[in-house]
This record gives C-alpha cells, sequence and structure tokens, in this order.
C-alpha cells in the first residue's frame, strides 16, 4: 500500500496500490470514515472493461455502487462528527480528482464508485478478465483468491454435482447472487424453481469477519434460505440423495 494522501480533518484517505505482477496497472482506493470504495472507471481498466458504462449495466440496483455525493455526504457528517467544518462539495471532488495523474481517476459528480463486494461480484461474474489479472487483484485488496478462482477440490465437486443433478433434470449455477450475498452453487429444478444452495466450505474459503458471516446466515434463515454444506471430504452422491429428497 502506498500512502497518498490524508484530509487535514482526518476524513479522507486515499491510496495508491500496484497490481501485483503489472507495473502500469495500479488500484486507487478511497477510504471515508469506515467506508472504502473505489473508482468504476479505474475498476473497469484493470478487468479490461472497454467501457465503465458496461460495469454500470452488470451492477444495476444491486446496492455496490455509491454516488460521488454519496462519499461527501459520509465525508461531511464524518468531519461534523469530529468538529471540523467540511470543504465543499466542488472543492471535494476537485481535491479528489488532483490526486493522481490518471484519467481513470477523473472523478465529477457523475463518476460512480463500487465498494469491495462490488468488486468481488463483479469478478465473479465476467468471465473476460484472465485468472492472473483477478488473483492480483484478490492479493492487492488483501483477500482470499479462492472466492474468485475456486479450489480445484471445489470445482471438481461442483462439476460433478452438476453432471448427476443434470440426469434428474436439475442445473446449478455458480455464484448466485441472493441480495448483497453470493451462493457459491444453487440448485434449480427442471421446473426452473430454487430449491437450496450447497455451499463448499474450505478454511480460506471465507473472507468475511465473524460479525459478517452471523448477518449472512441471518439472512439465510431468515428468507428460508437451505444451505447444504460440503467440503473436500464430501461425497457429491451425498448431497444429490438429499437434494432428490426435497
Amino acid at each position: 500500500m502506498q500512502y497518498t494522501y490524508k484530509a487535514y480533518n482526518g476524513a479522507v484517505e486515499f491510496h495508491r496500490k500496484r497490481i501485483q505482477g503489472f507495473d502500469s496497472l495500479y488500484l486507487f482506493e478511497i477510504l471515508i470514515s469506515e467506508q472504502v470504495c473505489y473508482s468504476i472507471n479505474n475498476v473497469a481498466q484493470i478487468l479490461g472493461y472497454r467501457a465503465p458504462q458496461n460495469l454500470h449495466t452488470l451492477l444495476k440496483d444491486s446496492g455496490f455502487l455509491l454516488t460521488a455525493q454519496d462519499l461527501y455526504r459520509i465525508y461531511m457528517l464524518d468531519a461534523i462528527d469530529f468538529g471540523n467544518e467540511p470543504d465543499e462539495y466542488e472543492w471535494f471532488l476537485k481535491t479528489l480528482s488532483s490526486l493522481v495523474d490518471d484519467p481513470t481517476m477523473h472523478i465529477t459528480t457523475r463518476t460512480r464508485f463500487l465498494t469491495l463486494d462490488g468488486i468481488l461480484f463483479v469478478m465473479a461474474h465476467n468471465t473476460m478478465t484472465s485468472e492472473r489479472v483477478k488473483k492480483a487483484l484478490c492479493t492487492t485488496l488483501g483477500i482470499d483468491k479462492s472466492i474468485i478462482c475456486p479450489s480445484r477440490p471445489e470445482t471438481h465437486f461442483c462439476e460433478r454435482l452438476a453432471s448427476m443433478l443434470g440426469e434428474f433434470g436439475y442445473t446449478i449455477q455458480r455464484q448466485y447472487p441472493v441480495s448483497i450475498y453470493r451462493l457459491d452453487m444453487a440448485v434449480f429444478n427442471r421446473n426452473e424453481k430454487f430449491m437450496c444452495a450447497v455451499e463448499f466450505d474450505e478454511e480460506t474459503h471465507r473472507w468475511y469477519d465473524e460479525k459478517k458471516e452471523k448477518e449472512r446466515a441471518t439472512y439465510m434463515s431468515k428468507h428460508r434460505i437451505k444451505i447444504i454444506h460440503a467440503d473436500k471430504g464430501t461425497k457429491p452422491e451425498t448431497v444429490l440423495k438429499t437434494i432428490l429428497k426435497m
């Protein structure tokens, strides 16, 4: 992490991080209070999108996007909490834009920002970004790359289970979005009705902290989403039998 800028009142931090293995790729991270976000223009360039608008389309109504006004509101409230007078909105945008001489960081009132969950969601749902870039970005973000690039045991398990379920007209969708969360494998019956989720648990598989894991479990329970847990010692046949009995 390369420290770049900190606002006089301590409300804003800005970091410039080189993507490991790519001399010309940098991730620009903004920290306001406890909110970490990334310019969608910058992330689009790293992931190989020709136009940031393509990311806007993918993330529409996802809850992973923040506006410049959202960031300013967080900054303003944080400054006031510490007894400081916040900068004007226009000055706030100008300051952020001027921090790094890079066209992907030109910030205007129309600029959108991605949360960390948003970046993970994008990497899990696009196929044009190479695994090398995804793994390097995970390293830069300090998160477990197995979230985006599943381990061989998980991949093998999913392929076998999908093949067996296919004989009964069932299908599996990987990294299925449910609100702000993602399911490792979502199972649908022959009528395309959601049946349950299969989670492949590994020691390093989850990057969420204990609090977020509990929130996730509470959400799944509240919405009656049945989850079958499996690991490298679980046979796909065992999960298949459980699903067919549902």
